[in-house]
């Protein structure tokens, strides 16, 4: 007796069952044309409405109305940076060139970097850092606080500075052996009032009591407490009286003494 097979396959889970497309065609899955679609729509939507968005972009694209310059203005002034800026406004709200306008702001000596930025709706915010001048470098202009030399003629902002002298290549060294020696003379109220380094790198300084000290290539801050042990113990009292005291030996000081008339 033949067993009669159930030919009929388990439903799948769910209830759901796939059928085959006529002719064994494969339909594409929902999402894959879901993308043109959108792309479709989205051009759509921005041909139908272009006249809309024109009117909006007119709207939000109006004179600038405003400048508000801000900073801590100690070597140039906000009157100043206000002046400079005027001109460079030339332009709609939106069609301003920010990153132009900050290259010639930056280009003041004074001015280390500037960050500008849209209010809305039509102002523009201008940040000014200052550099921080450690000192002046020969007549040229003056070293910023990461060594760098700036050129510049106006130097009237920096007059009480001490004046440096040196390789222009070594500027960033001729500072730290400056800062070196000032950490060093401060406790003593002394300060370098002139340091010189000339093509061998040797130094030469001059201080604010008037002393002239030759300190020569190598460990300068070691000379530099020895100076301060002679100053404090013997010299002291007699600054009017040394021309130069000269510590380019390994050990020792030599002190040459004011010719008498």
């Amino acid at each position: 007796m033949k067993r009669k097979m159930d030919t009929h396959r388990p439903a799948r889970a769910g209830g759901a069952s796939r059928r085959a497309a006529p002719g064994g065609a494969r339909r594409l899955p929902r999402r894959w044309l879901f993308g043109p679609l959108a792309l479709a729509a989205l051009a759509a939507a921005l041909f139908f409405g272009a006249p809309h968005w024109v009117g909006l972009a007119a709207a939000v694209d109006r004179p600038v109305a405003g400048i508000s310059v801000q900073g801590d203005f100690m070597l140039v002034s906000k009157a100043h940076m206000t002046t400079l800026l005027t001109p460079l406004i030339d332009k709609t709200f939106m069609q301003l060139d920010l990153a132009a306008i900050k290259a010639e702001i930056e280009k003041e000596p004074y001015v280390d970097r500037a960050m500008l930025g849209r209010r809305w709706p039509d102002r523009l915010v201008v940040t000014v850092v200052e550099q921080q001048p450690i000192a002046r470098w020969g007549d040229s202009g003056f070293l910023n606080q990461r060594g760098q030399i700036v050129t510049t003629s106006q130097l009237q902002s920096v007059q009480g500075l001490p004046l440096l002298f040196g390789d222009r290549a070594q500027s960033e060294q001729v500072m730290l052996i400056y800062q070196g020696i000032a950490k060093l003379l401060r406790p003593h109220d002394l300060a370098v009032m002139e340091l010189r380094s000339d093509a061998v790198h040797s130094v030469e300084l001059l201080l604010s009591n008037g002393l002239k000290l030759m300190l020569g290539r190598d460990q300068i801050m070691k000379k530099i407490q020895r100076f301060l042990a002679v100053y404090n113990s013997d010299l002291q009292g007699k600054v009017d009286s040394v021309a130069m005291i000269d510590l380019r030996y390994n050990n020792g000081v030599a002190v040459q003494w004011q010719k008498r008339g």
